[in-house]
């Protein structure tokens, strides 16, 4: 069980790096075209509840990637909040409101309610993943798709599952089967368009060549032309 609380650690911390590229981009643009806010939001929420559980169950393994990430992802909504609208309401309403929601989910939850609360919510930042291969595919552009995210999201759920399955812990082995067939769907959605993509421009040029060569002007006017 080391070799993979090591190698899910690491992976987490790969996962949270992973949007970085995308926040500097639209930082130095002062866009948030690209940004996937709702997966950030999503897995923001899913590190508190893991952070909760990871104390609750005195885990050490599961509480220090959590409470990184918990950190991590709150400076991206930071991020995405200073460029899109004012920031100091959205910081005060987060840490008093997170302030209070976890005094009370911790004092009152036992470990087992919070694991599946944390099961629900994993499942539901996994699934917010699926917001970019939607996106993507609703406008025949493969760039939407952060491949950087979802390579992580396997390889972080692989090493998760592995974990679950020798700690026998079924809230941590549930949600990262669902997270790796995510990330699948993510990359399968952006290797199709990425092929769809090429083999279309390579359609226009081809017929941009053919119109604009000498055999189709010696060729107008034929009947099979």
């Amino acid at each position: 069980m080391p070799i993979f609380t090591v190698c899910g650690t690491v992976t987490s911390f790969l996962l949270l790096l992973a949007p970085l590229p995308a926040y500097i981009k639209a930082w130095r643009a002062q866009s948030s075209t690209g940004l996937s806010v709702e997966y950030i939001l999503a897995s923001n929420v899913s590190q508190i509840a893991w952070s909760l559980y990871g104390l609750k169950d005195k885990a050490v393994a599961i509480l220090l990637p959590s409470g990184v990430g918990t950190a991590v992802t709150f400076g991206y909504l930071v991020v995405y909040r200073a460029i899109s609208g004012p920031i100091i309401g959205f910081v005060l309403a987060y840490l008093v409101g997170g302030l209070v929601a976890i005094t009370v989910i911790y004092q009152s939850l036992g470990e087992s309610a919070l694991g599946l609360i944390c099961v629900f919510l994993s499942s539901a930042n996994s699934l917010s993943a699926l917001f970019q291969p939607y996106r993507a595919y609703l406008h025949r552009d493969p760039t939407l798709i952060d491949l950087n995210i979802s390579l992580c999201l396997f390889l972080c759920g692989l090493c998760w599952t592995g974990y679950g399955l020798l700690a026998s812990d079924l809230f941590v082995l549930l949600p990262n089967l669902l997270c790796q067939l995510v990330a699948v769907v993510n990359i399968s959605v952006k290797g199709l368009l990425d092929e769809t993509w090429a083999l279309r421009t390579v359609g226009v040029r081809l017929r941009g060549i053919w119109k604009e060569s000498k055999l189709k002007r010696q060729t107008e006017g034929y009947f099979w032309v």
